[in-house]
């Protein structure tokens, strides 16, 4: 089927609130909004993320999601099941685009979340201390309220490092991402 990443993320904020669920922008979605304040134009994805503790609903969202886009989602575990992506493929026009849902795993021993980054061959696995996801800063993007990591500015940071306020449209390498620990071959 055929959405824009504007219309996908509208549908996702209409779904998880029906559904009562909460969820942030994270990555390039969150990096687009916080900085450009729209969806980064060489971007190939929409972004979302919930915490381990927000999964009640998230069978209803699923097939809700894949109603919406007309395909179930390729689903990705790894770290013993401690991280988990969830990815649907659709098109914006001619352009190939996906839908990805990162489910942010607590490492209490450690005060962080888990997440993944699904890469071609594996999977990179990034940590994000627990305090980015306390509380949410809010975004209005097409006059609708969405949650950042708060504060937003450090989770950019640790996801892009020092040049994340520098548009370019140079492919970010996940091997140089500030957070990650460690890479799962699939």
């Amino acid at each position: 089927m055929e959405h824009t990443r504007k219309e996908v993320l509208l549908k996702m904020k209409e779904i998880f609130e029906k559904n009562d669920t909460t969820f942030f922008l994270s990555c390039g979605t969150c990096l687009g909004i916080y900085r450009d304040h729209n969806i980064i134009d060489w971007d190939f994805d929409v972004d979302i993320g919930i915490l381990e503790k927000d999964l009640q609903n998230l069978p209803l969202i699923i097939a809700e999601i894949s109603i919406f886009l007309g395909e179930k989602p390729k689903v990705f575990h790894v770290n013993g099941g401690r991280a988990a992506l969830f990815n649907w493929g659709y098109c914006e026009g001619q352009t190939p685009s996906s839908l990805d849902i990162a489910i942010y795993f607590l490492d209490r021993d450690r005060d962080v979340y888990w997440k993944i980054i699904e890469v071609g061959t594996g999977y990179w696995i990034a940590e994000f201390r627990t305090r980015l996801f306390d509380s949410f800063q809010k975004v209005v993007f097409n006059d609708l309220v969405f949650n950042l990591p708060n504060p937003t500015e450090e989770y950019l940071l640790a996801s892009y490092g020092e040049n994340w306020k520098v548009q370019s449209q140079e492919t970010w390498p996940h091997e140089k991402h500030p957070n990650i620990v460690k890479y799962v071959e699939r």
